[in-house]
């Protein structure tokens, strides 16, 4: 279930000392807004050894369903920014994501 993924994505970046907080949609916010928005500390816990720093995302949690064209396109206006973005199934998807934005240091 989605929501389960969700809390159990926020659960664990708040153990690794991040933040992390689902965005529900409402009609002042954009369409196509990811789920989920949050920073995590680089350096410390799984990410230990990378230079120190934050390394903020923006995630769209999926259970089956492809993301829409207009939630991709949102993905990539975050990416632009800064932010490391994509779709994410799992607390291990999830993982990934942040392991390959430190990687080309998206920081």
């Amino acid at each position: 279930m989605e929501k389960t993924v969700v809390s159990s994505i926020v659960q664990y970046v708040r153990a690794n000392g991040g933040k992390a907080i689902k965005l529900h949609g409402n009609p002042y916010q954009e369409a196509g807004t990811p789920d989920l928005i949050g920073s995590v500390p680089v350096g410390i816990g799984k990410w230990r050894g990378a230079r120190v720093g934050f390394i903020h995302f923006m995630v769209e949690v999926k259970e089956d369903a492809e993301v829409s064209r207009l939630q991709q396109y949102r993905l990539d206006e975050w990416w632009q920014q800064g932010f490391v973005t994509g779709v994410v199934r799992s607390v291990t998807d999830f993982e990934e994501l942040i392991e390959r934005g430190i990687a080309c240091e998206h920081y």
